[in-house]
């Protein structure tokens, strides 16, 4: 058995290390826990005593602005890292990314990995309880994997935890997972995994993990309007302010809010002026070209370079679309350096590779040059001299529109006319990422959004692009199949040497350039702002929220 530590690992892969602007913390005072009613539905039960660490006010209470709404609380339903944000307060996996994109242990103490490959006996830390009283143990663990890996379910953001054949539980606090077949980023996967929910939760059905949280982390939910807020209350108790159950995962006291309330608003003027109106702490989601301003009025920006890659997904499946040269000619028509200006105000990044440089093997092609003719020229030799008109489906935030717009004008001068529809966050997810018709039936030619590969690893970055991984299963928004890349995609997942992982997907990369089932035009940057009563905080590497070292700070 070998045995991993994460404290000696460097993420099972190759990452870049990056930064953030956040500024020290400082202590808050010590107080007693405020009291919150938890008489809404989708409430766990009142979080309990102080604990023994805890030293947070109970006047430390902060407004979060997130630019989309859920379309689900339930981890294995998640698709959209705007979902990650409520869940991350509540809900805690066995291991996971820090803002350094580093694998820390959280639930979990340590694993051995059997000499093929195929079994991970992890131990779980002790004494930690879900919100709702029920133990964590390995029985929880087995409930979890049991019931996300039961295709009956269909959940549309557990894909590639269908490699687990079977858990078994080997005493209270060790559980051993077996795989169909070596996975190599197994561990990268699970630490992506939004989290553990209790055991009595899953006996409660469908309707129940959807409108409910139920987890072992900071926070309980204790008040939620659909569509409009969600208030998570400080449990005094948790484990991560004990050093006897933390161990190095052991929280300063200072560390966390009293309340954290987060309300879904798309427009990102309105978050900016409740920022600045003192209506909110924390806003996700700030167009670079507004720092300057935001800056200028006292908050604090918080950037990370990111994961995250805006794409034009092509339905390869549809009409002009299914020809290459028509893809090709559309990529070379979009001036990306001035969409990162106009849009983004020069902070991110040209894509040229389907994956994100963050990405371990990734290999930078060479980029398509912005060229009109030549895109005339390609459509012309495809049969599309006079043009056609193409359904684009986005989101409604601020800046999504913006670049749809943006995409719109400079398709319009190849005589491709693109009607664009934005949607709000959570309807998307839904209608895209749920999709189970077939793929020219599809609502959408192009969709317009980003995608997070935020296990870091190629097996999610390139992976996804195979027949196997089409909604409602994957992340496949493009339909985009060959037989090629599927036996690449396959054999990367299995295989654990460096160098033939390297060399796979290299290849893999190469043929999906000059494919291009989906054009990656930006590798964004994360922006957001904070005002001065919030310090430590920052984004994770795949752009949702780390809160473990943020803090309030007394006026």
């Amino acid at each position: 058995m070998k045995r991993i530590l994460i404290g000696l690992l460097a993420v099972l892969l190759v990452v870049m290390s990056v930064g953030c602007s956040s500024t020290p913390s400082k202590p808050a005072p010590s107080t007693t826990p405020a009291e919150t009613p938890a008489d809404s539905p989708g409430a766990a039960e009142e979080p309990s005593a102080e604990g023994p660490g805890c030293k947070v006010a109970e006047d430390a209470d902060i407004v979060v602005l997130n630019y989309s709404d859920i379309s689900t609380f339930f981890p294995a339903n998640q698709t959209q890292v705007s979902e990650g944000v409520p869940s991350s307060l509540a809900y805690e996996s066995l291991l996971a990314f820090d803002d350094n994109m580093q694998l820390k242990w959280i639930l979990a103490e340590g694993v051995d990995v059997s000499e093929d490959g195929l079994v991970y006996t992890f131990k779980l830390r002790e004494g930690i309880t879900f919100s709702d009283g029920t133990p964590w143990n390995a029985e929880a663990v087995k409930a979890n994997f049991d019931l996300i890996t039961d295709d009956s379910y269909g959940f549309k953001g557990v894909s590639r935890l269908q490699v687990i054949r079977a858990t078994e539980v080997i005493d209270e606090y060790t559980v051993a997972v077996a795989l169909e077949n070596p996975y190599a980023p197994f561990l990268n996967v699970v630490a992506n995994f939004s989290g553990f929910v209790s055991p009595s939760l899953i006996e409660k059905g469908q309707d129940a993990w959807s409108n409910e949280i139920i987890g072992t982390g900071m926070y309980t939910l204790t008040d939620y309007r659909s569509g409009e807020s969600m208030v998570f209350t400080l449990k005094r108790d948790y484990w991560g302010y004990d050093p006897e159950i933390a161990g190095d995962a052991l929280l300063d006291g200072n560390i966390g809010f009293n309340t954290i309330t987060i309300k879904p608003v798309s427009e990102e003027a309105t978050r900016i002026a409740m920022l600045l109106a003192g209506e909110a702490d924390i806003i996700n989601w700030l167009t670079a070209t507004n720092i300057a301003m935001v800056e200028g009025s006292g908050m604090n920006i918080v950037t990370k370079p990111g994961v995250m890659i805006g794409y034009m997904y092509f339905n390869t499946a549809k009409g002009p679309l299914a020809d290459v040269r028509v893809r090709q000619a559309l990529t070379m028509a979009v001036d990306v350096e001035a969409l990162n200006e106009v849009v983004y105000g020069g902070r991110n990044i040209p894509g040229d590779s389907i994956a994100a440089p963050s990405v371990s093997y990734y290999v930078a092609q060479k980029r398509y040059e912005y060229n009109i003719e030549k895109a005339k020229a390609l459509l012309a030799e495809a049969g599309y001299a006079d043009g056609f008109t193409l359904v684009a489906w986005e989101e409604n935030d601020t800046s999504d529109i913006q670049r749809g717009e943006f995409i719109q004008q400079q398709l319009e001068q190849v005589g491709v006319k693109l009607d664009v529809y934005p949607m709000e966050g959570g309807v998307l997810a839904t209608e895209v990422s749920g999709y189970s018709g077939a793929p020219e039936d599809a609502g959408w030619d192009i969709y317009i959004r980003g995608y997070s590969a935020s296990t870091f690893d190629p097996d999610q970055a390139l992976g996804r692009f195979t027949t196997p991984q089409y909604p409602p299963k994957g992340a496949n928004y493009s339909f985009y199949s060959n037989p090629v890349t599927d036996e690449l995609a396959a054999k990367g997942a299995k295989t654990t040497d460096p160098d033939e992982r390297a060399a796979i997907y290299k290849e893999m990369q190469e043929i999906l350039w000059e494919e291009m089932p989906a054009v990656p035009l930006l590798v964004n940057t994360y922006i957001g702002a904070t005002n001065e009563k919030v310090e430590g905080f920052s984004f994770l590497g795949g752009g949702g929220f780390y809160w473990r070292n943020a803090v309030y700070v007394s006026e």
